[in-house]
């Protein structure tokens, strides 16, 4: 296996070169689409005009001798040497792995909530324990509604640490706040993901953006 660089100005022959490595069982390992000034310093490979790819190939094909930089060395060439992309599978699982990633980063921000008259906090959504406490003080609110009790205010101790007198309703407020915002956030990482599954290629899965469309 050695590593070659190959030089083409126009799409005809972007083509013929990537059908040649094809045909040989070879893929490209990167692709620049702009060479830098052929006045620049640099190797011929660097000096070439036109684009480029990189790659590993076990043989050279003579239909790709005519596009072929000897002792080429352009950069950047990963680190290591030469790897083939990941099969696009993988590439789809560790990006929904992704997606998994940023949708609990936002979920552990916390959920702001205003439940009128100037009470507006955010409410920690770290781990589960937050949760728990969530949904105790949810069950305490509703048996207390349950039961018609009076003059009942429940603490609640916000993210920025102040103790807050709420009463079972406002408790309900919070907690409902709490569900349509991380049913948002769920909502729009199932997006992503049906955006992943559906790429076919890696270019497409390339130019996904996993982080627009979360809900501020």
């Amino acid at each position: 296996m050695r590593s070659v660089v190959l030089i083409f100005d126009s799409p005809e022959a972007a083509a013929a070169v990537d059908a040649a490595l094809s045909a040989v069982g070879a893929q490209a390992v990167d692709h620049w689409l702009r060479r830098p000034d052929p006045s620049s310093e640099g190797d011929q490979g660097e000096r070439g005009p036109g684009s480029a790819f990189l790659a590993s190939i076990d043989r050279m094909p003579a239909a790709l001798a005519p596009f072929e930089v000897a002792g080429a060395d352009i950069e950047p060439v990963p680190a290591g040497g030469l790897t083939p992309p990941p099969a696009l599978q993988a590439y789809r699982l560790a990006l929904r792995a992704e997606v998994d990633v940023i949708r609990d980063s936002h979920i552990a921000a916390g959920v702001p909530v205003d439940l009128g008259g100037g009470l507006v906090f955010t409410v920690d959504t770290r781990n589960d324990t937050d949760f728990r406490n969530i949904l105790g003080l949810t069950t305490f609110a509703l048996l207390a509604i349950t039961a018609q009790a009076e003059n009942v205010l429940i603490p609640f101790r916000a993210a920025d640490d102040l103790t807050r007198l709420l009463t079972p309703e406002q408790v309900i407020g919070l907690s409902q706040a709490v569900t349509m915002r991380v049913a948002a956030l769920y909502a729009v990482a199932w997006e992503g993901k049906a955006a992943i599954d559906a790429a076919d290629t890696h270019t497409a899965l390339d130019l996904l953006d996993l982080d627009a469309g979360w809900p501020t």
